[in-house]
């Protein structure tokens, strides 16, 4: 009697793996569907590729602005823009104003990227007579400067920007090629 009861379990267990397995391969598991296309989870809590739908629902009161190049979202969160772009229904950049606009922050920030994604690829401009932390600073602050700082992963990118004097702007953006959303001639 032990033996077939312990026989009994095994072959339910044996059932229900099976069958929890059948269904994770169709594809009928809620966190593998295949509208999931999320390349990186950003700021904990958004899907950098993943459905502008989804986020909507759970960020019904988001300022929307439609045009041509597609919808951008605004969410302000603990005295910070959060400002979401998406094309066709898929979000393509994710980007949050980090405040203050200055440069110990720039370089804070540029050293925790450093450490997660490596050496970056310096895209900033300044003008020649900006040598000195100070006169970029000045540059800056005239708009005739900008720092800017990119970090190239597989399909996605990190920018780290400075072109204003009241935040450094933390961007994650998809490459253009990542996505058949996208088209490879926007610049988005």
């Amino acid at each position: 009697m032990i033996k077939n009861r312990s026989m009994s379990a095994h072959t339910s267990f044996y059932r229900f793996t099976h069958a929890l397995i059948g269904l994770l391969l169709l594809g009928l598991s809620p966190s593998l569907s295949a509208n999931d296309e999320c390349l990186k989870v950003v700021f904990k809590h958004y899907c950098l590729g993943g459905s502008v739908d989804e986020l909507l629902a759970t960020h019904p009161n988001a300022k929307r602005n439609r045009s041509e190049q597609g919808l951008q979202l605004k969410i302000t969160q603990k005295n910070q823009l959060l400002i979401i772009d998406a094309k066709k229904g898929q979000i393509v950049r994710i980007s949050r104003q980090q405040p203050p606009g200055r440069w110990i922050n720039f370089e804070t920030w540029k050293r925790k990227l450093v450490r997660l994604y490596r050496k970056a690829e310096v895209l900033g401009y300044f003008p020649a007579y900006a040598s000195s932390r100070s006169s970029r600073l000045n540059a800056i602050n005239a708009g005739k400067g900008f720092a800017h700082d990119r970090w190239s992963q597989k399909g996605w990118h990190v920018d780290l920007i400075w072109n204003n004097p009241d935040y450094i702007l933390l961007s994650y953006q998809l490459n253009p090629t990542q996505s058949p959303n996208i088209n490879n001639d926007d610049d988005l």
